[in-house]
């Protein structure tokens, strides 16, 4: 597999120091690209300033900016479906390729490189088949990561790390109460500056490492909505194997353990959704929304007008005109069908019984793979 530019070069200096000081060096084989950067960190200094002084002057738009609606839900439930179908809604916003990659500069040095950095950008996501364009919804974990810590892609950069770096960027496990306000503050900082790059449009957010971080994102935004999709764990378990297993193959700069993987699988998808169902409850109905993935693969516009209307977001016909225009446009896309093995299916029911008697999900017979999960 080809490797596309490490999303570490775009971190700043400090980010890109601290996670070096707390995972280590990489192989031998990707000193090169550790080298690149770190050159890309120092010689963006100057932007990067330049960019912190241009967002700061602009403290009173940046207030104006409406809460964030966020998609949440684990890896592979389906939430890169959804943030594409609802990605297009009059009034919304999302972070896009070049701003996930250049956190800190993208408003104005970015805007100047687009032209080079958009030939740069991968023609697929590596993890699946689903094409990336210049405009393509993104989620915002890349850019976090090379913002602040904690971030769960520092264990995915650094597996020698891995479980603990999971548990941290996650579930803030052993992070410090000023740790957790560095990444509330990255997090704001980046979601204000994807709205002012579009005229101060409300943000929509998918994450699925924000699932468990209900509370902490309320902290910062006492009004945001959040909708979360869900979908048969069987289903879940084996496609958030492969990709991992891809996503690692592609960015990681240390050796990593498959049996430490398999680990962290399955010890993460309980947790997140324990939290999540104890966050949520007590959210109001205008705040919140679940759906599942089968009712969204079924009756996709349907959904999304039920979102819309749920949420009380604006222009429900034209956010149900937009989803039916990405849908005709990855219409040739075809899902891969796969079995879940007797074994597989035990694996599921031992360590995630609790959620599928939440909810209501049986063993399948056959996995259809999701299209954008």
């Amino acid at each position: 597999m080809t490797r596309p530019i490490h999303p570490l070069t775009g971190a700043d200096p400090a980010t890109l120091f601290r996670v070096l000081m707390q995972n280590g060096s990489p192989r031998a084989k990707f000193l090169p690209a550790l080298s690149g950067m770190v050159a890309s960190a120092l010689l963006r200094l100057p932007s990067t300033g330049l960019e912190r002084a241009y967002v700061e002057v602009r403290a009173e738009a940046r207030a104006q900016m409406p809460a964030p609606i966020f998609i949440l839900g684990h890896w592979r439930s389906g939430t890169t479906h959804l943030f594409n179908l609802l990605s297009g809604a009059p009034g919304l916003t999302y972070a896009a390729p070049v701003p996930t990659g250049m956190p800190w500069d993208f408003l104005l040095l970015g805007r100047a490189l687009r032209p080079l950095l958009h030939r740069a950008i991968p023609d697929e996501r590596g993890i699946d088949a689903m094409t990336v364009t210049p405009n393509a919804p993104q989620e915002d974990e890349i850019a976090l990561a090379s913002m602040t810590r904690p971030s769960y892609y520092h264990g995915v950069y650094f597996p020698r790390r891995f479980r603990e770096q999971m548990r941290r960027g996650l579930f803030f496990d052993g992070c410090t109460p000023a740790e957790v306000a560095g990444w509330q503050r990255a997090l704001r900082l980046f979601t204000e500056k994807v709205s002012l790059n579009a005229g101060g449009r409300q943000v929509l957010i998918k994450n699925p490492a924000h699932t468990a971080k209900i509370r902490q994102l309320r902290a910062v935004w006492p009004d945001a909505r959040f909708v979360h999709i869900v979908r048969n764990p069987y289903h879940v378990y084996q496609s958030t194997q492969r990709m991992f297993a891809a996503l690692l193959d592609m960015v990681a700069l240390q050796d990593w353990d498959p049996a430490e993987v398999e680990a962290v699988i399955l010890e993460s998808y309980p947790r997140m959704m324990d939290a999540l169902v104890s966050d949520s409850c007590e959210l109001a109905s205008d705040r919140f929304i679940e759906v599942r993935f089968e009712t969204l693969e079924a009756d996709p516009l349907g959904t999304v007008a039920a979102i819309a209307d749920r949420l009380g977001l604006a222009d429900p016909e034209g956010l149900v005109s937009a989803a039916k225009r990405h849908l005709d446009s990855v219409s040739g896309y075809r899902k891969q069908t796969r079995s879940v093995p007797p074994e597989v299916a035990e694996i599921v029911e031992h360590h995630w019984g609790r959620q599928l008697e939440h909810w209501g999900y049986a063993r399948p017979v056959a996995n259809r793979e999701g299209a954008g999960s």
